[in-house]
């Protein structure tokens, strides 16, 4: 029962059989071509952020995290497509709610580990002072 925490599958298992390799191998660089020419022509608009604010009740919660605020910051999605204006827009809004915690969820980046280059300066408008 310990082998498969030392010696994980190389992807999860699915219902749905993977593409062929050379169906994966061609669309992902397709994908991105895309990517890069329409870029230029997409719109975006900070009025398109959404900051839904959600208040929870936990049964136990220690008092001294009541009233603690949580920001989490997800699908940002960072690449060519994505301008740097847009993320520092992020920042600066979610910095704004005073949040006593900023978490970070899923898809900082779009495809390519180089697009983390940079993400970090942009995100850290949403420190607090």
């Amino acid at each position: 029962m310990i082998g498969p925490l030392f010696y994980p599958r190389p992807y999860p298992p699915s219902r749905t059989p993977r593409p062929p390799v050379w169906q994966r191998r061609i669309e992902a660089p397709l994908g991105a071509a895309v990517e890069l020419v329409l870029a230029p022509f997409w719109r975006w608009d900070p009025g398109a952020l959404r900051l839904p604010e959600l208040t929870l009740t936990v049964r136990g919660l220690p008092r001294a995290f009541e009233g603690y605020r949580i920001a989490l910051v997800t699908d940002l999605h960072h690449s060519r497509a994505v301008p740097d204006w847009w993320i520092r827009e992020v920042a600066a809004r979610s910095a704004a709610l005073a949040p006593d915690l900023v978490v970070l969820g899923g898809d900082l980046v779009s495809h390519r580990r180089r697009e983390l280059d940079g993400l970090a300066e942009l995100l850290a408008r949403a420190r607090q002072p």
